[in-house]
């Protein structure tokens, strides 16, 4: 309980630091992807420890208002790709918050940090907590549009097929090259579907 609590008020203090008008709405998704990793932890009894659930799910878009200049230091100081800043702004929180998850709460937990890195995304290799959130991200209570309702739907029951949900509708939405990381992902959520973890 102590963790949840810390970590709501650091991830509230720093979305109220950036002043940007979406913070009320952010900071609600972000309790609802806790809400929800956690019911898919319980659902399908994973074997995944609960307080590496509750960082990475509030943590997971801790720096969903961090400036381009401040990820601009982040690529230098660690000398990443500059590239990344040519992605979708959309992605930019997902692969540079590790970094700034670390350097301001202290979080050394790889795992927690790659579920961060990859809760948009998605990776072929992703760690059973990396699916947890990926998904939660997915089909949280504000995610209320059509296009989330089977994903959601699945989640309950699914797990793998879920996620092969999510990346189906990922390709299915993007009017650009589909990457072959992303075709192997469905194919391998695909094959594990139904396989295990259905409840």
């Amino acid at each position: 309980m102590f963790l949840r609590i810390t970590l709501k008020k650091r991830l509230w203090n720093k979305y109220r630091q950036s002043k940007h008008p979406d913070i009320y709405e952010r900071y609600q998704h972000s309790l609802a992807v806790l809400k929800k990793a956690l019911e898919i932890r319980k659902t399908f009894k994973l074997p995944v420890m609960k307080s590496q659930v509750i960082a990475a799910s509030l943590l997971h878009d801790y720096a969903k208002f961090v400036s381009r200049e401040e990820f601009s230091r982040i690529i230098e100081k660690y000398q990443l790709d500059s590239s990344i800043l040519e992605l979708s702004p959309q992605l930019w929180h997902a692969f540079l918050g590790p970094y700034v998850v670390h350097e301001e709460l202290g979080i050394t937990d790889v795992e927690v940090l790659d579920a961060i890195r990859y809760h948009t995304t998605g990776n072929l290799n992703m760690t059973l907590l990396g699916e947890i959130i990926f998904l939660a991200d997915y089909t949280d209570d504000t995610r209320i549009e059509e296009y989330f309702q089977e994903a959601k739907a699945l989640s309950k029951v699914n797990f793998y097929g879920a996620i092969a949900q999510k990346i189906k509708q990922i390709i299915a939405s993007n009017h650009h090259e589909i990457s072959q990381e992303l075709r192997l992902m469905y194919e391998k959520y695909r094959r594990l579907d139904g396989s295990n973890f259905n409840h």
